[in-house]
């Protein structure tokens, strides 16, 4: 299985967190993590499960992680497994 973490950190706590899920998650496959200014379309290619990090701003997700899943073309993200997370005021959940 083939993951990628993509984030946006601020002041470094993000990142070590999808550094954290990386160990995490490559018990099971082949886990990397990649800054949301670093990616490239190429960099989505292969992969089974996409997991997207974020430090919240105004209750939400950064601007940057906001804009690259916008930026997204429809369908890209085909045959990739993903879940939406819901957010609530205060706190995000599944």
């Amino acid at each position: 299985m083939n993951i990628l973490i993509v984030y946006d950190s601020q002041f470094g706590n993000t990142k070590l967190v999808a550094e954290a899920i990386a160990q995490g998650f490559s018990k099971i496959g082949d886990c990397s993590t990649l800054h949301v200014d670093k990616l490239q379309p190429a960099d989505l290619k292969g992969i089974n499960l996409l997991i997207v990090g974020s430090p919240t701003q105004g209750f939400s997700a950064t601007a940057r992680i906001k804009n690259w899943l916008d930026s997204l073309p429809r369908n890209s993200l085909s045959g990739i497994h993903r879940k939406k997370v819901k957010e609530k005021r205060g706190h995000i959940g599944c």
